[in-house]
């Protein structure tokens, strides 16, 4: 399946949708502290006065970034439950589909790893909305998967943050923090080395 447009799905139409996704943006370029909302203002083409009106301060903005902007409801379009094939090919899929929209949203991620550690509410709202979601969305796969007999019975949300911890990792060390040596390694190589080295421990016993 082919994702929509973020501005379809997230943040919304209209001028509350430009501000979000231009906080969003400069949050992650300059950091909270650094962004004004007037700079804010000028990239969503609307006054000043229209961040105030719709969210009551920049802090406010920046909750409601991390409250609207994660894109766990375009991954759940994106990725595939079922397949007739082989699981391996499946994860395989489905990992390539989920990075291509994390690094779509590297903005998200920047905020997150330099700012959002010092607003206790904000972090909280990520954790629940972006992160949370994401195990739970990432069980429901584990427990489908269980049920058709690919994977076997375990505790699905257990191998639902065994498998995120190594795509997560992956994606930090090679897109956000940009190490060197993770640039290196092919992509295909890696990613199916992941999903061998998970079945290798959540695959069917014979």
């Amino acid at each position: 399946m082919t994702p929509r447009p973020s501005s379809d799905r997230r943040g919304g139409k209209g001028a509350r949708g430009r501000i979000l996704k231009a906080g969003l943006e400069l949050f992650g370029d300059r950091g909270f502290k650094a962004t004004t909302t007037k700079d804010i203002a000028v990239k969503a083409r609307v006054n000043e006065v229209t961040i105030f009106r719709q969210f009551g301060s920049k802090r406010n903005l920046f909750g409601a970034v991390m409250a609207e902007m994660f894109p766990v409801d375009e991954i759940r379009e994106s990725v595939s439950f079922e397949d007739d094939g082989d699981i391996e090919e499946l994860l395989l899929r489905n990992v390539r589909t989920v990075l291509g929209i994390l690094r779509g949203n590297a903005s998200l991620f920047k905020v997150v790893l330099a700012d959002i550690w010092r607003m206790p509410k904000a972090r909280g709202t990520a954790a629940e909305f972006g992160f949370e979601r994401g195990v739970r969305l990432l069980s429901e796969f584990m427990e489908a998967q269980m049920q058709a007999g690919r994977l076997r019975r375990e505790d699905p949300e257990i191998a639902a943050r065994a498998w995120l911890g190594m795509i997560q990792s992956y994606f930090m060390a090679r897109d956000l923090f940009g190490g060197s040596r993770s640039k290196e390694l092919d992509e295909d190589e890696t990613l199916r080395g992941f999903v061998r080295i998970f079945i290798n421990g959540m695959g069917e016993w014979t």
